[in-house]
């Protein structure tokens, strides 16, 4: 009877290996293998910003920011009545383009509506041969869209000093917010360096009666 039941765990041990190598073993190892492809493959982040200017100081200005496993750069274009002027801050591990690609994601722009306008923002993200992208269109003036408050009334007061005691104040951001946020961390990115070049090349295009204003 012992031994009986021994071949029979026996077997049925060999059966529960037979099954683990045959099904969830190489599972398993492609499973891992494909980790580790994803993590040893190129991983590209990619982020455009072009803002339309319908002022006569400046016709446009736009960024892109391309990180490649760990080396940042950017590209600053601008264009105006006196032409058009680039600046470029080189690949550096010190410019640090996936925090910038973070914050975008904190503001939730990578899951925006698409919208439409004359100004563009774009995010893309790779991992060996597979892309994530998302296109968010918006006006320019959405830029300059002052804060707005709601009121909402408050029934659930059984009684009320004055009408003001029926009103809750919220708060609410104009729909530009978001991009209002990533817009201001885009001017403040880049070295020191980086950013006064920029400014040099914005006074740079403008028409000469801004420039005069400036000084």
């Amino acid at each position: 009877m012992l031994r009986r039941l021994d071949v029979l765990v026996a077997l049925l041990t060999l059966c529960v290996c037979i099954l683990v190598g045959n099904v969830w073993l190489p599972s398993f190892v492609h499973r891992a293998a494909t980790i580790h492809r994803m993590l040893n493959a190129p991983r590209d982040l990619v982020m455009m910003i072009y803002i339309d200017h319908p002022s006569a100081a400046l016709r446009s200005e736009s960024w892109r920011f391309h990180d490649l496993n760990g080396y940042s750069r950017i590209r600053y274009t601008v264009s105006g009545p006196r032409g058009d002027a680039t600046v470029t801050e080189p690949p550096s591990p010190r410019v640090d383009v996936p925090a910038l690609f973070d914050a975008a994601k904190s503001f939730g722009l990578l899951h925006a509506p698409r919208s439409s306008g004359n100004s563009h923002l774009y995010f893309a993200a790779r991992v060996g041969n597979v892309w994530d992208q998302h296109d968010v269109y918006f006006p320019t003036a959405l830029l300059t869209e002052p804060q707005r408050r709601e009121y909402h009334l408050d029934l659930s007061h059984k009684s009320a000093d004055s009408a003001l005691s029926l009103l809750e104040l919220q708060s609410t951001p104009a729909p530009g917010g978001p991009i209002v946020r990533y817009l201001t961390a885009v001017h403040a990115f880049g070295t020191p360096a980086f950013r006064a070049a920029c400014e040099a090349a914005r006074n740079q295009v403008e028409s000469d009666s801004v420039g005069r204003k400036r000084s």
